[in-house]
């Protein structure tokens, strides 16, 4: 191809490439760079490896437990991609965690869904929280992750 540069003296040199393809690694550190702030990775929703980063606080209260994995069934079958995040330890590590890798969408199980069946939502790209029932939770979901 003949590409060159100039060096820091100004002089020619030709660019030497050890490799001639984009491949998926290239593409997502490229999109890594690109899309990430202070708190981790922001996935476009076109490349995420899920839509959904699935929260349940407090895994030893067992009505959470078991609402989170039926939540987590109803995602699978609506076909959602989900994260679901059943790990016995504090819920800040789980959000800090979930920021770091950056799955687009977050929605939270926690007392809040056992008392008033609010699930809370956060979009990691926006930053905005949403509170709603299981039902309008889905549909929100399914048509954020359509239109961006």
């Amino acid at each position: 191809m003949n590409a060159m540069y100039l060096d820091s003296e100004g002089k020619l040199k030709p660019v030497i490439m050890g490799c001639y393809g984009i491949g998926v690694s290239r593409i997502l550190a490229a999109t890594i760079e690109q899309s990430h702030d202070e708190k981790g990775i922001i996935w476009p929703l076109s490349i995420a490896p899920f839509k959904v980063s699935l929260i349940a606080i407090n895994v030893d209260d067992t009505s959470i437990l078991k609402s989170a994995e039926d939540i987590y069934k109803a995602l699978l079958d609506e076909g959602i991609d989900v994260l679901f995040d059943e790990r016995n330890c504090r819920a800040g590590v789980k959000f800090k965690d979930s920021d770091l890798i950056g799955i687009p969408v977050k929605m939270i199980i926690g007392r809040n869904y056992i008392e008033n069946k609010k699930l809370e939502i956060e979009l990691r790209k926006e930053g905005t929280k949403f509170t709603f029932d299981l039902k309008d939770s889905i549909d929100f979901i399914r048509r954020y992750t359509q239109n961006h």
